[in-house]
């Protein structure tokens, strides 16, 4: 359910991940926070927000919510992507959050 195309990660990618998770000590308390987040935010800095095209958890007509709620913020969709898209496509991501970095730096 995390990623798009889970036979991309190896077994011990996949293992450390899971791990990860379960041993996160923050995850549940992350978790029951999201239930009933109601983000509201008005970002001082450039902000990019990523929606994954094909995330099973957080699905792609969610992210009009996001777009709603954060309108100063760059939306895109990452097409093809899972819930944890750096893992799907790290290369899109780096990409992603360099351009939003490079409009920080834009006089």
């Amino acid at each position: 359910m995390l990623v798009h195309k889970p036979e991309q990660l190896s077994p011990e990618r996949t293992w450390a991940d899971v791990l990860a998770l379960r041993n996160g000590s923050g995850f549940r308390a992350v978790a029951r926070f999201g239930r009933d987040c109601q983000c509201r935010a008005n970002p001082t800095v450039p902000v990019t927000i990523g929606w994954s095209e094909r995330d099973r958890i957080l699905p792609l007509d969610m992210a009009d919510l996001a777009r709603e709620r954060i309108r100063q913020a760059e939306h895109v969709t990452l097409p093809g992507r899972g819930h944890m898209p750096m893992s799907d496509d790290p290369a899109l991501i780096t990409s992603v959050i360099l351009d939003t970095i490079a409009a920080v730096a834009k006089p």
